[in-house]
């Protein structure tokens, strides 16, 4: 397989037998036309609203209740256009992640896929979860059952798990791996397992989607990316998005879309630079949670390259290191006469008229760049208000 810059993998969740077929189908040929192939979290047997932990014993829908589903699912996979996930069992949350709005209010309700479900506002911190917090025993049946439920209706293997909301724990990684799955793709932060790839750097959101992969392109390093959506979401503007993204990097030689199953075959060690990748978000986070007017900028992606991980971890784990051993208010008064020696040094070494304008222009410099940071971080809570939203 030859190196290209970017390998991308597009992931659509929710498929199911509440999924309005024509709507699926759109979104199919779409791909199709550019030859673009994707990965879809298929669930085995969805509830009507996946955001009320109270209804444990309602009839869930197969996906058998929707044959036009299944047969398009079948198609595509046939031609190497699609690669199916199981996407949990139900989607439904669990009572140890419980909705903390039990009233359904037309007013509030959320828009679900055939049916109106609970308002997002999990009274969890930690937000909604189909297995986190689950026993074992209850988590392997679930998988389990699901997968074989799967693996009969659509005659195919599945090697790749993808959870509801990206919600999970250490226990249910291991039920993965024990299952015999190869791969689980999650959100933004992968917790790496010894024997099942955890794919994680997740971006959402298809009108940010190009930018994303052309910030991975200037990267001018190998990269990864895992850009994810809901295909029932998509109206006319967000398929707008998308085929602005196919015309511009289906054929584009640096880049190539690629299943989750292809990825121990490209050309780099994934999952050491996942490993990687772990330690120095988990720096950064350290940092930020110790300097909250500071936001470490990440390139959104899983890039190949030893040096650049390496860095952060020095730098981040260095100024981590620091900031605990002397405490922020230390770290904020070192600084400040550190700033204050500087500035004595300055007007005491040019005392000159002419060298006015040049401190001035260092003045405007920093504080362009405290602009920059303060712009960052309101993008990043934009960003995470529009996660919540989304579920």
């Amino acid at each position: 397989m030859s190196k290209r810059l970017v390998y991308i993998i597009l992931r659509n969740d929710d498929p199911c037998a509440l999924s309005d077929v024509s709507h699926e189908r759109r979104l199919l040929s779409l791909l199709e036309q550019h030859g673009v192939p994707h990965v879809a979290a298929v669930i085995p047997r969805v509830v009507d609203d996946p955001h009320d932990e109270r209804d444990a014993g309602a009839k869930p829908h197969p996906l058998e209740e929707n044959p036009d589903m299944v047969a398009l699912l079948k198609e595509y996979r046939a031609k190497g256009l699609l690669e199916i996930a199981q996407h949990g069992d139900t989607h439904q949350t669990n009572p140890f992640r419980p909705s903390a709005t039990h009233d359904r209010d037309p007013q509030r309700a959320f828009a679900g896929i055939a049916n109106p479900w609970l308002p997002f506002d999990p009274a969890h911190p930690d937000g909604y979860s189909e297995f986190a917090g689950l026993p074992a025993a209850e988590q392997r049946e679930k998988i389990l059952g699901g997968k074989a439920y799967l693996e009969k209706l659509l005659g195919t293997e599945i090697s790749t798990f993808i959870f509801p909301w990206n919600t999970y724990d250490k226990q249910s990684l291991k039920v993965l791996r024990e299952a015999g799955f190869d791969c689980a793709l999650v959100g933004d932060e992968a917790y790496p397992m010894p024997g099942l790839l955890v794919v994680g750097c997740c971006s959402w959101g298809v009108d940010e989607f190009i930018g994303i992969v052309e910030s991975a392109l200037a990267q001018g390093i190998p990269a990864l990316v895992h850009l994810s959506f809901h295909s029932w979401m998509l109206g006319d503007e967000e398929f707008a998005h998308l085929q602005s993204l196919l015309n511009k990097f289906a054929d584009h030689e640096a880049v190539r879309f690629i299943l989750p199953s292809q990825v121990p075959e490209l050309p780099y060690r994934v999952s050491a630079f996942i490993w990687l990748r772990t330690i120095s978000s988990r720096l950064t986070t350290a940092v930020y949670k110790h300097v909250r007017t500071f936001y470490p900028t990440d390139p959104g992606c899983y890039l190949f390259s030893v040096p650049f991980y390496l860095q952060r971890i020095q730098f981040y784990g260095t100024a981590c290191l620091v900031l605990k051993t002397l405490g922020l208010s230390k770290m904020l008064a070192l600084l400040t006469v550190v700033a204050a020696g500087m500035a004595y040094l300055l007007v005491s070494t040019f005392t000159r008229e002419a060298v006015l304008p040049l401190l001035s222009g260092i003045v405007l410099l920093i504080t362009l760049l405290l602009w920059q940071k303060a712009a960052v971080l309101m993008a990043m809570r934009r960003r995470q208000r529009r996660l919540e939203r989304i579920g």
